[in-house]
């Protein structure tokens, strides 16, 4: 997005100033209601369904930032694309850490967070590639649904998390899984674990994603859902955001080249 707001000024149809602080803070806000519905829509629907909703509200916004003929509409999509990453922030650490061996869970859920800060670095390099193509900024927003859309189709090949079956009931079904994660000889104790686990926490009261954070036994109760959503808040609101939005547009009014606007401002994505 930040790259893209090199090529928007030099349309008629978007002013400056308000607009662009307009169209970079609703991603922001889009994303901690993204969070905040992240929550429920795990408990309700499950972790890998939540995840696929996350994935087509990232697209369709990608979509409609392509298509926006005029800022109103450039909006609409920054929200949509904020939706879908809040809860997907939300919801695909709590997925790795029910749907992966325990050996390797924490390594997998550190890899998701590396990948993130890689992802933001690739996306500059991205937009590098597109300065001088017709229609700049409509192809670096478009080509962020490309990921969305490879996700969402390789998680309709993946299962559902264990531990949300069996909360539902659905113990047969968690079990079946649990036996494709663990080796045989293990799969008797993880589901012994993971039974005792969700029953303590029914007894505790923890009922929901945000009241629990992730840890290596099956993300055992720990902390009220106001921390989680403080931390989220506070994630999805820091300055970071700011930062390289002011970083883009000074590197702009000292350099008149794109290129060189984009690669000052690389670093900034490795933050």
């Amino acid at each position: 997005m930040f790259s893209a707001l090199l090529s928007l000024p030099r349309l008629v149809a978007f002013s400056l100033d308000m607009t662009q602080e307009s169209i970079v803070s609703m991603a922001v806000a889009g994303a901690i209601i993204g969070a905040a519905i992240g929550g429920w829509a795990n408990d309700r629907y499950g972790r890998r369904s939540a995840i696929l909703i996350a994935d087509f509200l990232f697209f369709t916004g990608a979509v409609i930032m392509a298509s926006a003929p005029g800022p109103a509409l450039l909006i609409i999509g920054r929200v949509f694309v904020g939706l879908g990453v809040g809860m997907a922030s939300m919801t695909a650490p709590l997925y790795i850490s029910e749907a992966s061996p325990a050996k390797i869970r924490g390594a997998l859920v550190s890899t998701n967070g590396f990948l993130i800060t890689g992802g933001q670095f690739l996306s500059y390099l991205i937009s590098l590639a597109f300065t001088k193509a017709p229609g700049t900024w409509r192809w670096m927003l478009g080509i962020a649904g490309v990921p969305a859309l490879l996700q969402f189709s390789l998680m309709l090949l993946l299962p559902e998390s264990p531990r949300w079956l069996f909360r539902k009931g659905r113990e047969e079904e968690a079990k079946a899984i649990l036996r494709k994660i663990y080796p045989a000889d293990d799969v008797e104790t993880e589901i012994q674990d993971l039974k005792e686990s969700i029953d303590k926490e029914i007894l505790e009261g923890g009922g929901g994603v945000l009241r629990r954070s992730i840890s290596s036994n099956y993300c055992k109760p720990k902390q009220r859902e106001e921390d989680s959503l403080q931390a989220l808040a506070f994630r999805f609101s820091s300055s970071l955001w700011a930062l390289i939005h002011r970083l883009v547009l000074l590197l702009t009014k000292l350099h008149s080249s794109s290129h060189l606007s984009l690669l000052g401002s690389m670093p900034s994505a490795l933050l």
